[in-house]
């Protein structure tokens, strides 16, 4: 049994937008991408690494510096580069770049260097050159994955979202299950129209990861941008019932009321109009509703009967119910 979704409010107002992830189209509002680095890398990286993708379709790296950085081999560039975190913190993000250039040319370790000018020109909103100085950076160490997460978030930031592809893909192939990255094709897919990638990717999300009940809510929301509407509220009722996530539970019994709500106008519109039908739904509401390919959550249903049904069988073409107009 579903957890209690409270009683549809008929005429109240719905498409309502609720988005963790990456979702756009049908009810939904455009591609919206909150928080996909946060939980996976606070487990997988140091907390020096993490990175946490914020607000829509943008990703803001709040410290993306490598782990364990090599020491510099002098004394002058490890003030330099000591004096570089003291200009950004003071807002002086062009100063402390440049710094970081001199503290390279007397040995500091450049992958590092790199990385923390991304971040401090990130900081000063200046995405492009973020991007070139993080691709600097993965020119220094291919292999390391700093790096290729920030790019993905610096693309997606700039709405870059065909190379966000490519980033999100090039380190898949190096670290196959890295669920951020695949959070991030997911996204890009969906910014791009590619409805049909994404599903595959969330799909695949849940397989590697089926404890997290975020990745079923994605899903749900391309369900219903697709208007596959009975799966997406029975995704959506398994989130409820999985998740511990107070928002999470509480965004997924929001789009459920919103999809009963817009089918029950259109039920209500249906009946008005056909009397077959609407002689159907009086004496038998499930199997009416389900004849014309419309799906109701129990709670849904319930609302159609007590707020409706009870109103139907005096309906006339001049009393025709307020939902409906």
């Amino acid at each position: 049994m579903p957890k209690q979704i409270n009683c549809v409010r008929i005429g109240s107002g719905i498409y309502k937008q609720h988005m963790f992830h990456f979702l756009s189209g049908g009810l939904c509002s455009p591609p919206n991408v909150v928080h996909f680095f946060k939980n996976y890398l606070a487990k997988s990286h140091p907390k020096s690494e993490q990175e946490e993708l914020v607000n829509y379709m943008s990703i803001r790296p709040s410290n993306i510096e490598p782990s364990n950085p090599p020491t510099p081999s002098s004394a002058s560039a490890r003030q330099q580069m000591k004096r570089a975190e003291q200009l950004a913190k003071k807002g002086q993000f062009a100063e402390a770049i440049e710094t970081l250039e001199q503290a390279m040319e007397k040995g500091a370790d450049r992958y590092s260097c790199y990385l923390r000018q991304a971040k401090f020109y990130q900081e000063g909103r200046k995405i492009q050159e973020a991007l070139k100085a993080t691709e600097k950076a993965i020119a220094e160490a291919p292999e390391k994955l700093s790096a290729r997460e920030a790019l993905i978030a610096f693309h997606l930031a700039a709405k870059n979202y065909h190379l966000a592809v490519q980033a999100s893909k090039a380190l898949l192939k190096i670290s196959p299950r890295h669920i951020p990255a695949r959070d991030a094709l997911g996204a890009a897919y969906i910014a791009t129209g590619n409805f049909e990638g994404a599903m595959r990717v969330a799909t695949e999300l849940i397989r590697l990861d089926p404890n997290n009940p975020s990745h079923r809510f994605n899903r749900a929301y391309l369900y219903q941008s697709i208007g596959e509407v009975q799966m997406a509220i029975e995704e959506f009722e398994i989130v409820v019932n999985m998740a511990n996530d107070d928002r999470l539970i509480a965004n997924s019994l929001t789009q459920i009321e919103s999809l009963d709500t817009l089918q029950i106008r259109q039920i209500i519109g249906l009946a008005f109009e056909d009397t077959i039908f609407r002689l159907e739904l009086l004496r038998n509401p499930a199997y009416a509703i389900n004849s014309k390919c419309f799906y109701l959550s129990e709670n849904g249903l319930q609302a159609l009967q007590d707020c409706v049904i009870d109103h139907l069988a005096d309906m006339t073409p001049l009393s025709r119910p307020a939902v409906y107009n």
